[in-house]
Order: structure tokens, then sequence, then C-alpha cells
């Protein structure tokens, strides 16, 4: 074995030296503004329920079009007609979508535009089913709807200020 020095060994004069250090390296001080954008970017959890509620209601209704058959009053037997059934299905298969998409979104621009699609569609059916269907069914169904959509809304403000 040599003895003599390896030159990569030697320390550069004109570089200068660092000291080690010792211990764990403190964090670096979070500013105001910083800790403004971390929070702002934090996902929120109402949005986000009520997307999962709604993508949740959404495959039952695919599974079983009489869940809302029924209320509304288009499957007054046991069985659903078809064509109902098939007009539910495109409703659910709209609405799971945009339950999942409340769910799935980033926080800010894009949620936000889930959140306005699903107020969008429930508003619209609270118009369509209140203006469609005929005695007690549509101030119940159209105000569940339209309650839906006033609840998704608000989902927006929590956590505001």
């Amino acid at each position: 074995m040599s003895t003599t020095p390896n030159p990569s060994d030697t320390p550069d004069p004109s570089v200068p030296s660092v000291p080690a250090a010792s211990g764990p390296t403190p964090p670096l001080p979070m500013t105001a503004a910083v800790a403004a954008g971390a929070a702002s970017q934090a996902a929120p959890v109402g949005p986000r329920v009520l997307g999962a509620i709604t993508a949740a209601y959404s495959a039952a209704l695919l599974v079983r079009p009489s869940l809302l058959a029924r209320p509304c009053g288009f499957a007054p037997g046991t069985a659903v007609p078809r064509s109902v059934a098939t007009l539910i299905r495109g409703i659910a298969v709209r609405d799971l979508a945009g339950g999942v998409a409340m769910v799935a979104a980033p926080p800010g621009a894009p949620l936000t535009a889930a959140i306005g699609v699903r107020v969008a569609s429930d508003l619209g059916d609270a118009v369509v089913f209140g203006a469609g269907l005929t005695g007690t069914r549509a101030p119940k169904i159209a105000g569940f709807a339209a309650m839906w959509g006033a609840l998704c809304a608000a989902s927006t403000l929590v956590g505001r200020r």
C-alpha cells in the first residue's frame, strides 16, 4: 500500500471550509405568506364528503333506478319502466362523474369548478322536476335537489374568511 497522499485528499486552500453540522438542521422559518398559501391548498373536507355521498347515491341509482323512480311517481307498480330506468341511469352517470370530481379534484380552481358543475346539475334538476312533476311530489323532489345544490355551494365557503 502506498503512503503517498492522494491529491484529492488534500484540501484546496482556495475553497473555504464549512464546519460539520452538529445535530439536525433546524427548519427554515415559515413566513405568513407561505403559511397562508399552504392553508389555502389544504383539501377541504366538506366538498369531499358531499362528493362521496353523491357518488355513492348515484352508483346505487345505476343498480336500482327505483330509488328515484318511486319517489318521483314514475314507477307506480313494482317494476320501473325501461324508458324511465334509462333516463334515471343517465342522470346517475352524470351525478357519479360530478361526485367523483368533487372527491378527486385538487384544491383551488379545479375543485371549485367540480362543485360548480354539481350545483348547476342540482339546480337544473330542481327546476325540471319542480316543473314536470305533479301533486305533492314536485315540491319534495325539487326541494331536495335545490337543498343538495345549496349545501354543495355552501361547502365552498367553509374554511374561507
